[in-house]
């Protein structure tokens, strides 16, 4: 599900580009880095360990970005193999093959995973979050130090995780009692190791902030009450709800046009809700848990219409954790009845079948990496026929269109530049429908390209004129 036709169904435009070219930055400048890359608000960055963990594939396969992928597929199996072994703990086997079952045949979250991101390890972290608050319940505070590599990562990972640490002070307070009879103070060694993987997790925030004057704590201080334009009220509300039924519908099958189907896509929340009000009256879940399980949705939900930033799906992804949860819990009690285990077992067959099947009929993604393969090989091969010693690139789209092709150029040996007067430019018309037909010499999928005539070029030194260079990508910081 997540490597059958890897280049036609990976997506490859800003972001992979710029995965690609601060992994560049790693392995061939040899920078050792503090930061991933910019986020959307400006002075904010990613942390940068996934940018060290797609460097490694990148550095024993000649950099070829397609390597990236296997960094997801093993996060990807990793977080399969979590929720089995998770749920199982607390709910028995039978929930966690299920709860795994649903994520791994899943054809939106299979799509999901192939993006090459950061954010792209979301569920991973909440389901091993979700452990550490089931353990607390427990009485189990032997996992502390999973909190700490969790807390760790989250400016590693993604930022939105931030609220769900309000959690903690609730599951202590519904065992405040457990924990004054159980001589937490007493777990020294615990607590250290805890607080070693903490801090060395978050050492290159630390040491990055003390050597910028505490550049992105400043900025988190000013966005937090920063307006950023987007709806209030009762249409934020709105907004809100319609992102989060697209984001639980996606998770169980994949619809591009599922975010024009505004009744459809309230059938999964509304299935969750019955669920897990179903299981909780079955005493399923216990009033602990139900306590958790509703403060996770709600801090989710709610935090986002508190935000002052824009609605985007994917802040509430972590929330998915407890819709599996509450679909896999029932569909396990449904299985404790023997005459209902072969109807059960058949259906989740026809849903992995119909997954499947939907997954090889799917077309390929207009931005796939394989066809800006083809057409940089394209454009290679002219450039070496006629020896040219770089070129001007220039690109036919709408603005913000241009992307994914930096890193290409640079992995193919092809030196660009701006367009200028004695270099051949070449255009990249994306769609290529924007060419004209008789100009167009080449396209390939979404992409086609208008080939210069051959031209002699007097003067090799535009090539290096810094006046011709290009800006850094977007989000690029040395």
């Amino acid at each position: 599900m997540r490597t059958w036709r890897c280049e036609d169904f990976y997506g490859f435009g800003h972001d992979q580009d710029l995965f690609a070219w601060i992994a560049k930055d790693i392995v061939i400048d040899k920078h050792i880095r503090l930061i991933g890359q910019e986020t959307s608000i400006s002075g904010l960055f990613i942390g940068p360990i996934f940018y060290y963990l797609i460097s490694l594939p990148l550095l024993f396969f000649n950099m070829d970005p397609r390597v990236a992928n296997v960094v997801t597929v093993a996060v990807s199996l990793f977080t399969a193999l979590s929720f089995y072994f998770v749920i199982s703990k607390f709910f028995g086997k039978t929930a966690g093959f299920i709860t795994s079952f649903l994520y791994s045949v899943s054809l939106g979250m299979a799509l999901f995973d192939r993006w090459v991101v950061p954010t792209q390890p979301t569920l991973l972290w909440s389901i091993w979050y979700l452990y550490v608050l089931l353990s607390f319940l427990k009485n189990n505070f032997k996992v502390l130090p999973v909190l700490a590599i969790l807390v760790g990562f989250i400016w590693h990972i993604h930022i939105a995780f931030a609220p769900l640490l309000l959690l903690l002070p609730l599951t202590i307070f519904l065992k405040r009692k457990a924990i004054r009879k159980s001589n937490f103070h007493l777990q020294f060694k615990n607590i250290l190791l805890s607080s070693v993987i903490f801090f060395l997790l978050i050492s290159p925030f630390l040491v990055f902030e003390v050597r910028h004057n505490f550049q992105q704590i400043r900025t988190l201080t000013r966005v937090a009450s920063e307006e950023r334009g987007d709806v209030k009220g009762a249409a934020r509300v709105l907004k809100i709800a319609k992102s989060a039924a697209v984001i639980f519908t996606g998770a169980f099958w994949y619809d591009e046009k599922q975010q024009n189907l505004p009744q459809e896509i309230f059938v999964i929340p509304l299935l969750a809700l019955f669920f897990f009000i179903f299981l909780a009256r079955k005493k399923v879940f216990d009033k602990e848990q139900v306590s958790i399980m509703t403060a996770w949705m709600g801090i989710g939900l709610i935090g986002q219409f508190i935000s002052k930033r824009q609605i985007s799906e994917y802040y509430l992804i972590n929330l998915l954790v407890t819709v599996y949860l509450a679909f896999a819990l029932f569909i396990a009690y449904l299985y404790s009845f023997k005459k209902l285990r072969l109807p059960i077992i058949l259906l989740l067959l026809f849903y992995a079948s119909f997954n499947i099947f939907s997954l090889l009929k799917l077309p390929k993604l207009y931005d796939n990496y394989g066809d800006r393969k083809k057409l940089i090989e394209y454009i290679k091969k002219d450039v070496l026929a006629h020896n040219y010693p770089c070129i001007g690139v220039n690109f036919i789209a709408d603005p913000g269109a241009g992307v994914g092709f930096r890193y290409l150029f640079w992995l193919n040996k092809i030196p660009i530049i701006k367009p200028v007067a004695g270099i051949p430019v070449y255009n990249i018309a994306i769609p290529w429908i924007y060419a004209s037909p008789k100009e167009l010499s080449f396209k390939q999928g979404y992409f086609g390209v208008i080939i210069p005539k051959p031209i002699e070029v007097k003067n090799p030194g535009l090539c290096n004129d810094v006046k011709n260079q290009f800006l850094p990508l977007s989000g690029f910081v040395n």
